[in-house]
């Protein structure tokens, strides 16, 4: 809640520009240079995520669930020039390799490990990446 109530109005001007990133990382975001996230207010686990340099997330990132009425959150890394694009959604514990881009409406399942190259489906092809 506090995220939104300090960062809200700030975040929904700056998203999709590297002038979000610094408020990503103070509050808690591991965050590289060069990444653009388009929507920085889809996710509020940011102390969950690991993204490296040159990224570009468009997708949603769903860090938590709820498994057994217990609230999960998993640690997710998408390492250096990777990509989730338009529609795609990403849940806590994935982790994307670096190269890898996730095709817009494709679903990265819960602790996958995508190899790079391109993913698609819902869920992604694990044995097909193009």
């Amino acid at each position: 809640d506090c995220f939104f109530k300090w960062s809200g109005p700030a975040l929904r001007h700056l998203g999709g520009s590297a002038l979000a990133n610094p408020v990503l990382r103070a509050f808690g975001c591991r965050i590289g240079r060069d990444t653009l996230i388009h929507e920085p207010l889809q996710a509020f686990d940011w102390h969950a995520v690991d993204i490296g340099d040159n990224c570009v997330v468009q997708g949603q990132l769903q860090l938590h669930s709820f498994e057994h009425r217990l609230l999960t959150v998993k640690q997710t890394s998408i390492k250096s020039n990777s990509a989730i694009n338009f529609g795609a959604t990403v849940m806590g514990g994935a982790v994307l390799e670096p190269n890898t881009t996730v095709e817009g409406l494709g679903l990265v399942m819960k602790s996958m490990v995508l190899a790079p190259g391109v993913h698609s489906g819902s869920p992604v092809n694990l044995e097909r990446a193009l």
